[in-house]
């Protein structure tokens, strides 16, 4: 009786102590595992089967931690990239207008011999250069904003039709000088998106305003909406020099300067067509680009539907 007694506890020692080296190596295999990360392998992952349930979720929530730290990274990788190219953008894009304008002031205050008009005609183009220069950082700050998901966003009705008839009424100056008439092919009846309303103001500002500086040579500048269910389409169109086809696909990336590409910074439309794109996705929607030079170049967006 004793020694069987004997035999059943030192076959259950042996039992635990084996579980116990083996849960041992698992866990120092989880340890080694995460020493690899912690010196900065975010691609490395624990992968361990077992059949200890608790081992098993402890690996399951480390992956999960894992997988989170390493999109945190990403992400601070990406602003610190963004803030890093605003930067650098911001130093080359003011240099320029900013030594045009100094040099205009310096005219003012050290050429004896120009006349009064000559004076007010420099202080008129230095106003000019200046407010250029705001708009220039005003564009730069917002799309820092954007990136960095710093922006506030008010969500509610806004009726797209009566932002577009407001819109085209403040451009009339534009359009008059630029020798352009536009086209509306918009309802009557008021057409309702879920949007911000400053948002929208600022994607179609952009977009028409670009369709005045590129599309002149055509004469007109259009506006269409197609209401859908679930979305609603708002197309710019102009019939002007249009965009190469080789353009295309970066006209939205705000790097990009291809010889006719509409996001030249400082002498197009400043960053508008970036920051138009960013806030269009803000919303859920997106934007598309397709150019016939002389015939038609459009950019159609989508906005969710509101009940009217």
């Amino acid at each position: 009786m004793m020694l069987w007694l004997f035999l059943m506890t030192l076959f259950c020692f042996t039992v635990l102590a084996f579980q116990h080296l083996r849960l041992l190596r698992q866990v120092r295999r989880i340890y080694c595992d995460l020493f690899e990360v912690n010196k900065g392998d975010f691609n490395q992952r624990i992968r361990l089967q077992t059949r200890y349930r608790t081992v098993a979720q402890l690996v399951k929530e480390c992956n999960i931690f894992i997988n989170k730290f390493q999109a945190n990274m990403e992400h601070m990788n990406y602003l610190d990239k963004s803030r890093r190219q605003l930067t650098a953008n911001m130093s080359h894009d003011l240099k320029t207008p900013l030594t045009s304008l100094l040099g205009y002031v310096q005219a003012i205050r050290e050429d004896p011999s120009l006349t009064e008009e000559e004076r007010q005609t420099f202080l008129k183009i230095t106003h000019q250069k200046g407010q250029k220069l705001q708009s220039l950082l005003n564009d730069f700050f917002d799309l820092a904003k954007l990136e960095s998901e710093d922006s506030l966003f008010d969500f509610k009705k806004t009726d797209v039709v009566r932002v577009i008839k407001e819109l085209i009424a403040g451009l009339y100056q534009d359009l008059k000088k630029a020798n352009m008439e536009p086209v509306l092919e918009i309802p009557e009846t008021p057409v309702m998106v879920w949007a911000d309303r400053k948002s929208v103001e600022r994607i179609l500002s952009n977009l028409l305003s670009n369709g005045i500086d590129y599309g002149k040579h055509g004469g007109v500048l259009g506006v269409s909406i197609n209401k859908e269910v679930k979305l609603t389409w708002v197309e710019v169109w102009d019939r002007g020099r249009g965009i190469n086809q080789e353009d295309l696909p970066y006209i939205f990336n705000r790097l990009y300067t291809g010889e006719h590409s509409r996001n030249k910074n400082f002498q197009g439309n400043g960053i508008g067509l970036t920051i138009s794109k960013r806030l269009i996705e803000k919303h859920n929607g997106s934007i598309n680009v397709e150019s016939h030079p002389f015939e038609r170049t459009s950019f159609s967006f989508s906005l969710p539907s509101a009940k009217q």
